[in-house]
């Protein structure tokens, strides 16, 4: 169903759709829209977003659930364009004009934006496994490597950019090496150094933190703590990790080990071997980041698709729009 089904077309010209959009109108239409709960299969991601409209018309409805609100004026009539897959907004009043896309992944990008969200779902749906540029490339259908590493790329530093809350309550902390590629010989030291932190919910995993440690870097514990960890928080972890100096707004239990952690460390060391086999110390963060980024949006899928591709939430838009003032714009003969 069309984000806008019913809206009056107020001019036709020149294969460009131009809507009248006023409040009432825009407030009727968005309630029939049928996006309540994701997709769980490939085939009903599909039968969702069949076309370039449909899921343009989910950026829309994402970034402004409620109305769509000028940036520049504050004011909610406009006219929206449309054609093919070129879409403006442009405010009735101050005629500021700008393209849905704008402050999210997709903005400037010459890629369709169905594309985005193929890679988007794939990404944030493969919890188990992940996927390399490679499996990106061969599950997309591209034929440019460089095209599928470069989705790939942007899609993770979105998920960098999250921003997630601090961990709270009774957190366990672990430091071990990971990747499969470093110094050190094979086996026990191989790969690079990781700090991670997991705190607990009804004794349930409930969020995860890990950051990569450089080589030479000291009290790398505290500093990890003081980014990640609410003061007043218990920490659990094992001794050898000079919990003892911890300042007074953190308390600590030394414990025998941290199964909880323990095991997610486990389970990332199997996943950079078998999907990536091995990543070396420059790009470690990355990989880590994705991990952390899909285990704490395991139960929110719908979220985790959003925050990818930056459409969670109406953005600010940059002062150097390439809509504003465009000359195709004065083209459309605006009413």
């Amino acid at each position: 169903m069309s984000y806008f089904v019913g809206i009056k077309i107020i001019r036709y010209n020149r294969d460009v759709i131009i809507m009248n959009m006023d409040a009432a109108l825009t407030a009727k239409y968005r309630k029939s829209m049928p996006y309540s709960h994701f997709p769980k299969t490939i085939e009903e991601f599909q039968r969702l977003f069949p076309d370039e409209n449909s899921c343009i018309d989910f950026v829309i409805r994402s970034r402004w659930p409620n109305l769509f609100v000028c940036p520049k004026c504050g004011f909610s009539e406009y006219y929206y364009y449309r054609k093919e897959n070129w879409n403006i907004f442009q405010c009735k009043i101050c005629h500021y004009a700008m393209s849905p896309t704008v402050g999210t992944v997709m903005y400037r990008s010459k890629m369709p934006v169905k594309l985005w969200f193929q890679a988007a779902y794939l990404l944030t749906t493969s919890h188990s496994t992940g996927l390399s540029a490679l499996g990106f490339k061969n599950e997309l259908g591209l034929t440019n490597y460089v095209t599928a590493f470069t989705l790939l790329q942007r899609l993770r530093i979105a998920m960098k950019n999250s921003r997630p809350e601090k961990l709270s309550g009774d957190v366990e902390v672990h430091v071990a090496f990971v990747g499969g590629l470093g110094p050190g010989k094979k086996g026990r030291g191989s790969g690079s150094m990781v700090i991670g932190a997991v705190d607990l919910r009804k004794g349930r995993v409930h969020k995860l933190r890990l950051k990569a440690i450089e080589p030479k870097s000291t009290d790398f514990v505290m500093n990890f703590v003081r980014e990640n960890v609410e003061q007043g928080s218990v920490i659990i972890a094992d001794n050898v990790l000079g919990l003892q100096t911890m300042p007074f707004e953190w308390n600590y239990r030394i414990s025998g080990g941290s199964a909880n952690v323990e095991k997610v460390f486990f389970d990332i060391q199997n996943w950079l071997i078998r999907t990536y086999h091995g990543v070396s110390q420059k790009h470690i963060q990355e990989y880590l980041d994705e991990y952390a980024f899909r285990f704490n949006m395991r139960r929110t899928p719908l979220k985790a698709f959003q925050t990818v591709l930056g459409i969670g939430r109406s953005a600010l838009c940059s002062s150097d729009l390439e809509l504003e003032n465009l000359s195709a714009l004065k083209r459309c003969y605006l009413p």
